[in-house]
């Protein structure tokens, strides 16, 4: 099963997206994801989902922003919690297929 989950926010649940098994080919794509205690979470039996330009925050301390197997392709997840400018960084510009991890306390 194919399926695309694209330009939702997600506000207050304990895991704003949640691919399970079954669920392989999923596109996750453009959401912002808020105050979860797991952002994006994609099973090892969902393969072949593809996660990008998501935006992840807010969730309590030691929350995980991302949490996608080797079995699905993501862009590059990066901590921009601490502010000022996103492209300064040492991965260089933000390109656009990237994740967001946007509050400090959190594991991308």
């Amino acid at each position: 099963m194919e399926s695309e989950v694209e330009e939702l926010y997600i506000s207050g649940c304990p895991i704003g997206i949640d691919v399970q098994a079954g669920g392989g080919g999923t596109l996750i794509d453009g959401n912002h994801v808020v105050g979860a205690t797991t952002g994006i979470v994609v099973d090892p039996a969902a393969a072949r989902c593809l996660v990008i330009r998501n935006q992840v925050g807010g969730g309590p301390l030691g929350s995980t922003g991302y949490s996608i197997t080797a079995s699905s392709s993501y862009g590059t997840i990066r901590d921009v919690s601490g502010g000022g400018d996103i492209n300064a960084s040492a991965l260089g510009a933000v390109q656009a297929y990237e994740q967001l991890a946007l509050l400090s306390g959190e594991r991308p």
